[in-house]
């Protein structure tokens, strides 16, 4: 990986194909390199009447249920985002021009492990330009029934997640990832979602997981 004081790109072009998760249709994504401060930019080339450059930041995520959506406000949007993002900070890019060209980014295997393998493929390149950083100087909490998350001050990246679910087959689970001892491409990249079968025919009913 690259330096994380500095910003970086990708070499050079390259191109992902797959199937939508919810969708189920073909989805091609080119992902081009970029200059330096321009961040991950999403371009929807099937978009034609309104604006089709949706930027990936916190501010322009519109839904987190079964899945992470962006939009612009023109009301272009995005989803599935989330495995290609994980891709993207794993391997320390921060400016990126990806085209699309459906609503939806391709699950792949339902891991980051293959937007990890496309990426090295590009090859990353150190820019000259530092990065910018958001430092959490004071505790946050957030709750939502029985989940729970809470941020605090580190001086390094490092989670800790644990879940109980009411099966014997997935029950109580504890893991912990440390960035000053563990590497996002050995250790985390090919964790995948999982599900349960009912959810599956639920979805399905509701015109979802029609890739998956």
């Amino acid at each position: 990986m690259s330096s994380m004081k500095t910003q970086n790109t990708i070499a050079k072009a390259v191109t992902i194909n797959g199937i939508g998760l919810h969708t189920g249709a073909p989805v091609a994504m080119i992902l081009q390199p970029a200059k330096e401060d321009q961040g991950i930019r999403f371009i929807r080339t099937d978009i034609a009447q309104f604006d089709p450059l949706i930027r990936a930041t916190y501010r322009n995520v519109t839904e987190t249920t079964l899945g992470t959506t962006i939009a612009n406000d023109d009301g272009t949007f995005l989803n599935t985002i989330e495995h290609f993002m994980a891709a993207l900070w794993g391997c320390g890019v921060d400016n990126i021009t990806i085209e699309v060209d459906g609503p939806e980014i391709p699950i792949m295997d339902g891991s980051s492990e293959p937007f990890l393998f496309a990426l090295e493929c590009a090859g990353i390149v150190e820019q000259q330009a530092s990065r910018n950083v958001i430092e959490v100087t004071k505790p946050v909490a957030v709750y939502d029934g029985d989940k729970a998350m809470t941020i605090k001050p580190a001086d390094h990246f490092a989670v800790h997640l644990e879940i109980d679910f009411d099966s014997k087959v997935i029950a109580k689970q504890d893991s912990r990832f440390d960035s000053s001892e563990l590497s996002f491409k050995n250790d985390i990249c090919r964790a995948r979602t999982f599900g349960f079968e009912h959810e599956v025919e639920q979805l399905q009913q509701m015109g979802l997981a029609r890739g998956g």
